[in-house]
């Protein structure tokens, strides 16, 4: 297993990210997974506070039209956290916080296919009167205001590594 991470590690695309000077590389790459971020944190909070009550004067069904760009956000993270992840393989693998990032990516991964399946499934917006939110709604709207803020804030934290490893708990 080792080896294959350091040939991903020591492959061309992963050098290139990690040494080339040009704003193309690990710049380009970093700000398309910082606006993948935006957009999936941002979309998911807005929807979690509709269910949530908070902004009932919006509607309910237009925000099913959300979820294609969503999935399209996710995608661009997806892709360019995988570039990001073979600049630094050896780094990313070793370090806990990482895994705990990728945890709760794949749980708000799953609160929002529950979401678009149970919530925002076109039956069950017919029948819900006047806006009223499912019961399992609210839960998994919660669900993914703290999958999505513990995956962010794991995220940033990949970035300290030599901050965290001084600090008992995450050694």
């Amino acid at each position: 297993m080792s080896d294959f991470l350091a040939a991903i590690e020591d492959s061309g695309i992963a050098t290139w990210i990690r040494e080339s000077p040009s704003v193309l590389a690990y710049t380009l790459i970093l700000s398309v997974h910082v606006i993948g971020l935006a957009l999936i944190i941002g979309m998911s909070t807005v929807i979690a506070l509709r269910l949530l009550g908070y902004v009932q004067e919006l509607p309910l069904a237009p925000l099913k039209r959300a979820f294609p760009i969503l999935y399209v956000a996710f995608w661009c993270n997806a892709i360019s956290g995988l570039l990001l992840f073979a600049a630094e393989t050896s780094k990313m693998v070793s370090f806990p916080v990482f895994w705990i990032k990728m945890a709760f990516i794949a749980g708000g991964i799953l609160v929002m296919r529950a979401l678009r399946n149970l919530v925002f499934d076109d039956a069950v917006l017919a029948g819900a009167a006047a806006g009223a939110v499912p019961a399992i709604g609210r839960k998994l709207a919660y669900a993914s205001l703290v999958c999505w803020l513990c995956a962010l804030v794991a995220g940033r934290l990949t970035s300290y590594p030599e901050l965290l490893s001084n600090s008992p708990g995450f050694q």
